[in-house]
Order: structure tokens, then sequence, then C-alpha cells
């Protein structure tokens, strides 16, 4: 299990990776020089040709859905960036979640219209996450995710060989913005970015988070 981002604002901290897994099995090849094996429902499979060396390939096996959002389930995490801690745990331990996340919806667009286009975009912009940014867990969930999911789509992409840089607006804009995001070792992916955290950052996210909250779709222009 692997948490989802904190804020932009907050404290850095990085990932741990560990190599404790819940099983271990030793897959041996058949005539055909190949071997069955039937993946579990969700988790992370790390296949090792060798033991006494970590080297190998991955796969990941996140929700039957996944990149899309279908189920009530799948809704409720991801609003876990627009919410307080308090409406989230009362959203998630209701005994109808489906008329829980309803209602949270349509409180912030007000109207039914407003509210299905809010929906709309916002789990339009995780599922995109989801395609494009998923490393060990969830693209949703990650740095580059977080910040497409609350910011949208950056304006300007800047690459490096171990960094990704996002502008947003204009340069004469003061909503103006720039996202770094560091390329990480991990040992499962090589699509995975932290983002160089900033206590900057804290008034432009609650901004965002707050059009979100009011029924506006937020992107910087």
């Amino acid at each position: 299990y692997f948490p989802l981002s904190k804020p932009p604002f907050s404290k850095e901290s990085k990932t741990v990776f560990k190599y404790k897994t819940s099983s271990a099995k030793v897959l041996s090849k058949n005539s055909a020089s190949s071997f069955n094996y039937k993946l579990p429902g969700f988790g992370i499979i790390h296949f090792q040709l060798d033991t006494n060396s970590k080297n190998g390939f991955t796969l990941f096996q996140f929700h039957d859905h996944f990149p899309k959002i279908k189920t009530t389930e799948e809704m409720i995490h991801p609003i876990r960036f627009i919410c307080t801690k308090e409406e989230f745990e009362k959203i998630r331990n209701t005994t109808d979640s489906k008329q829980a996340i309803d209602d949270f919806w349509l409180k912030k667009g007000n109207t039914s219209d407003i509210s299905r286009e809010l929906i709309k975009k916002y789990y339009s912009r995780v599922e995109k996450a989801n395609i494009y940014f998923s490393s060990h867990k969830e693209g949703w969930k990650t740095d580059r995710g977080m910040v497409s999911i609350i910011f949208g789509p950056p304006k300007l992409v800047r690459k490096t060989s171990n960094s990704i840089v996002w502008s947003y607006g204009d340069e004469n804009n003061m909503n103006s913005i720039t996202f770094t995001f560091e390329r990480i070792n991990n040992p499962f992916s090589n699509n995975d970015y932290q983002l160089t955290r900033n206590y900057n950052f804290k008034n432009p996210w609650y901004r965002a988070v707050d059009a979100w909250r009011n029924g506006k779709a937020y992107w910087i222009q």
C-alpha cells in the first residue's frame, strides 16, 4: 500500500521502497520455455530472474476498471484532495456511500447540471492521471497526478534527463506557477517523479481547491 501525495507546500518526504512481500513463488518453465501465472486481484507483482538480484520486471494490478473510474468506491478516494479530513471520513464511513458522494458533488455545484459537469471534468483528470503518471501506485495518487487534477494541464512542459518542469499561466499572470518534478530511483518503475515542494505553493493550492469547492473546474489560463 502506498499513500496518495501530500499537498505541494507540505514538508518533503521521500518514499521508502521495501522488498517485503506478502508471498513468493518459484516459477518453472515448461517444455515450451514459458510459464503460467495467475495474477492476484490487486497489488504489485515483481518478477526476478535471479533471487540474488532485485533486477527484473514489475506488473501492476490496480482496480478492475483501471484507469477508468466507474464505481462509487473509486470515486470517493480521489476527492481527498479537495475535501477536509472530516468530510472525507464521513463519506467513506457512511452506510450509503453512493448517496454521500452524490451529495458531496451536488453541494459543490449547487445545481445538478453544474455538478454533473464538475464530476465529468474532475474524474476525467483522474483518469488521465492514471493513464500517464501511474508507477508503483495509481497515477492520481502521484505528485504529477495530484497537480494535474487540481491545476489542470500545464501550459508548458520542459524535460531533462532527470526532471520535468510544468509551467502554468503567462509570464505576467499573477497566478502563474511552476512545478518541478525530479525522477526517483524506483526499483519498480521508471515513471516515478517527485515534486520539489515549497511553502510558497500554499496560497495557489488553496485558491485552486477553493475553486473546485465552489463549483468551478480550476485551470490557470
